[in-house]
């Protein structure tokens, strides 16, 4: 394989180069002073063969295509904190990796552009605003793309990187007073190195969204704290009014002194932390923490090879099967199984949000292909699936999260709203939200023929028509499967979804999460797999549901969880008119 690193001798881009030509990949290094490249590579780079880039003056596809020649793969590291002249942060950012975007398409080319977390529309700063541009057009030009948003990089030879080490140092930390957003830190090496594995995957509808930090998220005064050596005493810490923050980074702005600027003002007063976080599936380990703090305990090792990922399978597929087999001798009480059905189709898919976050198995291979054969028993279509639920851990609780109607809204509800709401899916009222993620979904169906799942589909469905009629003896009973999981199956996961992200009292809807102790009845009902500790998943999404109890022992602390789910349901719908 052969990519175009742009930017490939500045801060990310000789890290990304490295990685890649540690892989046994060519590298074309692209780059304003190509002469000068070598001053700033590794000298297992210098032979390398470097191009001259000029993003200010590339705004059409067609000034793209000789810088494109005989390259596979584009890797755009390129950003700019600040503008001058003629590089804008509309051309640098915008125009540029829109005509970029555009030529990859047309030549076939794979693109995997470096944005950044935190960009909003409400956003004023020019920085931010034209890197939101850029990846809408991206997004919207059709080639095989993958968008990067990383956290905050930590690393040798990077401008902000050496500010931050720098003012840890000083007896006395400013802060900016709405500075309330926590950052993830990610050392620049294994970005480079996730990078890598990401231009490797030729594959990019699970990756066009990228999400990566460190595993460690923390407000600013807390990373500067971890960043001090060790030995001194802490910093006194003192808050600056929002208003001169924001004079300070203006006039830092003018005279390009310090990386505080007014955009970098704007990103610290919001999360900037990975929902979810990418970068320990793309590593293949752990990543490293950033800072002297204590590290995290690593996802622990299965006493046997794929052991608990088969028996959460076998616990759950094995009695639906069985409830299947068991419709056709009950005759008139056939359908009194229907909760029971319901239930295990939806415990199933439990089992399949694992296989979505690559954890269920320690083979990433094994957890796709585990997640596809289960969906071809619910009739849910993996892939689509796995969209919707990355997108929920992104927006959670906001506009747009495609589990919202389960509990977005809820708030506000007089007791009988609430009452309804829970009891409408055991008539059929959510099938609509779940058809999105079904193939009964034309999209759906059609991509399944593509890839050849139709056919393990079409055997599978077929196995369960002859089972729950008796062999075709009682044919009344085909629809039983999809009635019950279109009804009771969505009710226990909408009861679950309240539970652990319907707001109550003073809790903010968006990204409200809790979690819950462990309780025999939550378990049969509502949850496997540990899905109790539900703060913990999307706080550390690629930690194996089988340690999220030992990580939720470290992070807890004095606070305490919930003592049930259906304790929560209870007091969110006791506390209405």
């Amino acid at each position: 394989m052969t990519t175009l690193v742009l930017g490939g001798a500045g801060f990310i881009g000789r890290h990304v180069a490295a990685a890649l030509a540690k892989r046994g990949h060519s590298v074309v290094i692209g780059s304003r002073h190509p002469s000068r490249a070598p001053r700033r590579l590794p000298a297992g780079l210098h032979g390398c063969e470097r191009r001259e880039v000029h993003l200010e003056r590339l705004g059409s596809p067609e000034a793209w295509k000789p810088l494109l020649r005989g390259v596979d793969t584009v890797v755009n590291a390129v950003g700019i904190l600040r503008e001058r002249g003629a590089e804008t942060y509309e051309r640098v950012h915008h125009l540029a990796p829109a005509a970029l975007a555009a030529a990859c398409a047309r030549g076939a080319i794979r693109l995997v552009h470096v944005s950044a977390l935190g960009l909003h529309a409400g956003a004023r700063s020019g920085f931010l605003t034209s890197k939101l541009a850029g990846e809408r057009a991206i997004s919207a030009c059709g080639s095989n793309y993958s968008i990067v948003r990383p956290s905050l990089l930590d690393g040798e030879g990077g401008y902000g990187a050496l500010w931050f080490r720098r003012v840890a140092r000083w007896p006395v930390h400013f802060l900016p007073a709405d500075a309330r957003g926590r950052i993830d830190a990610l050392d620049v090496g294994e970005f480079g190195e996730a990078i890598a594995a990401l231009c490797e995957k030729r594959d990019a509808c699970y990756w066009h969204e990228v999400e990566l930090g460190g595993g460690l998220p923390r407000s600013i005064g807390d990373y500067l704290a971890a960043l001090r050596p060790a030995g001194r005493r802490p910093a006194l810490r003192i808050l600056v009014s929002a208003w001169l923050a924001r004079l300070a980074s203006h006039v830092f702005d003018l005279v390009h002194f310090s990386p505080l600027s007014f955009g970098h003002i704007e990103l610290m007063r919001r999360d900037n932390v990975p929902h979810p976080n990418r970068l320990s599936e793309l590593l293949g380990r752990a990543p490293a923490r950033i800072g002297c703090a204590p590290r995290l305990p690593a996802p622990a090792k299965l006493g046997l090879p794929g052991a608990y990922g088969w028996r959460a399978v076998l616990r759950n597929v094995i009695p639906f099967f069985v409830l299947l087999l068991a419709a056709p001798h009950l005759d008139s009480w056939s359908w009194a199984l229907s909760p029971l059905i319901g239930l295990f189709e939806y415990r199933i898919t439990i089992v399949m949000h694992d296989c979505i976050h690559r954890s269920l198995f320690t083979s990433p291979p094994l957890n796709e292909r585990v997640g596809k054969l289960l969906g071809c028993v619910t009739g849910i279509d993996f892939a689509s699936f796995s969209r919707q639920h990355l997108l929920h851990h992104r927006l959670y609780g906001r506009p747009g999260d495609p589990q919202g109607f389960h509990y977005v809204g809820l708030k506000g509800a007089t007791r009988a709203a609430f009452a309804w709401h829970l009891l409408r899916p055991l008539l059929g009222f959510n099938l609509g939200h779940a058809l999105a993620e079904s193939f009964l979904r034309p999209r759906n169906l059609a991509a399944a023929a593509r890839s050849g799942e139709i056919f393990a589909l079409a055997a599978i469905q077929l196995a369960i028509l002859v089972i729950v009629t008796g062999g075709g003896a009682r044919l009344w009973l085909a629809a039983l499967p999809f009635a019950s999981a279109a009804t009771f199956g969505l009710f226990f996961s909408q009861l679950r979804g309240i539970a652990e992200h319907a707001a109550g009292g003073d809790d903010a809807e968006a990204a409200n999460v809790r979690s819950h102790a462990p309780h025999w009845l939550d378990r049969v009902l509502l949850y496997d797999l540990s899905f109790n500790y539900h703060k913990e998943h999307h706080l550390y999404p690629h930690y194996s549901s089988h340690d999220l109890a030992a990580l939720h022992g470290r992070l807890a602390g004095p606070e305490l969880v919930e003592a049930s789910m259906f304790r929560t349901l209870r007091a969110l719908a006791s506390h209405r008119a």
